[in-house]
């Protein structure tokens, strides 16, 4: 019969003399956010969003399509960026289709990074 061991980490030592490590000051931007009511039929927002927020508020009902998503009053659809820790990367908001065919009140609420090319205020 085989013979069952459990393994165990072996201790290491490092020696860190003599090796500097240069690291570059961390800079800031502000992000870049904008939220607004539209009753307009057909919204688009680009991609690379932290976050997206889409809220049907119009009380006397109807729906809205959120990327082929339907939804009703006080319904809502919602997309951040996550970190992708397998390859280190941040993965952000996909592009956002809102079809408004009968013009409801929709809210929405976006945030993008400093660096982007978007700019909400022209959303």
């Amino acid at each position: 019969m085989p013979e069952m061991r459990k393994e165990r980490a072996a201790a290491a030592a490092v020696n860190l003399e003599g090796i500097s490590i240069e690291t570059d000051p961390v800079t800031s931007g502000i992000a870049k956010d904008r939220r607004w009511e539209t009753q307009d039929a057909a919204v688009t927002i680009p991609a690379g969003a932290y976050s997206v927020h889409v809220r049907h508020t119009d009380p006397t009902g109807g729906q809205i399509t959120v990327n082929g998503e339907a939804l009703g009053f006080n319904r809502y659809y919602e997309r951040s960026s996550r970190e992708d820790l397998v390859n280190r990367t941040q993965d952000f908001t996909p592009e956002v289709v809102i079809l408004n065919p009968d013009e409801k009140k929709v809210t929405i609420t976006v945030s993008y990074p400093s660096s982007s090319n978007v700019n909400p205020q022209d959303l």
